[in-house]
């Protein structure tokens, strides 16, 4: 095999490396946003379950708002995600998301506890729908570190310093139409040129 061959198999082995890089980017995405979706049908059903619970107890406008609130911060982080946005907006989002699913917690406890007024039926899988909310932001909490840790490993790759782009200085040697410079890697065997500049 040529070494024209041999380059030109490189770069589509490259070219494929990149591709599969990129949808599995796309695919951290897609699953975000699914866990996205997952996270406001959950946080939807928390207000109906509030209300059909709770609504006669001291504390349910509390518990209502703050189950509005995280539904509304679900609906937020899921745009996000579905537009691929940034991943420190998505994280900061669902930080916050997290404290108020912790200060709805604690929100429930108080109200289911006191003894004022009634609760409807029995409330059990209300308490399963909030440990479902909250497996599902630790799981979404999970993807977003995954995501943020292999965007920084590819920048490593291909920045260095404050943003700079890393020039390797090569001293330039050339043999046989094939050259080495600080500028790139050239390759003429005649008729044939290729160019690969760094």
């Amino acid at each position: 095999m040529t070494l024209a061959k041999t380059i030109v198999l490189a770069i589509l082995a490259l070219a494929t490396l990149a591709f599969t890089a990129i949808s599995a980017k796309a695919d951290t995405y897609d699953h975000i946003d699914s866990l996205a979706v997952q996270l406001q049908s959950q946080s939807r059903e928390l207000i109906k379950e509030f209300a059909q619970h709770y609504r006669h107890k001291p504390g349910y406008a509390h518990l209502h708002s703050d189950a509005v609130q995280l539904y509304r911060s679900a609906a937020h982080i899921h745009l996000i995600a579905h537009q691929h946005g940034s991943i420190h907006h998505l994280r900061s989002d669902l930080q916050q998301m997290d404290e108020q699913f912790h200060h709805l917690e604690d929100v429930l406890r108080q109200t289911d506890q006191s003894f004022g007024g009634h609760t409807h039926g029995a409330a059990y899988h209300v308490f399963e729908l909030m440990h479902e909310v909250e497996d599902a932001l630790h799981h979404l909490k999970r993807d977003i570190d995954s995501l943020d840790n292999a965007a920084h490993q590819a920048s490593r790759h291909h920045v260095s310093g404050y943003g700079r782009r890393v020039q390797p200085s090569l001293p330039n040697y050339s043999w046989n139409g094939y050259g080495r410079g600080g500028n790139g890697v050239s390759i003429n065997s005649g008729r044939w040129t290729f160019r690969f500049g760094y």
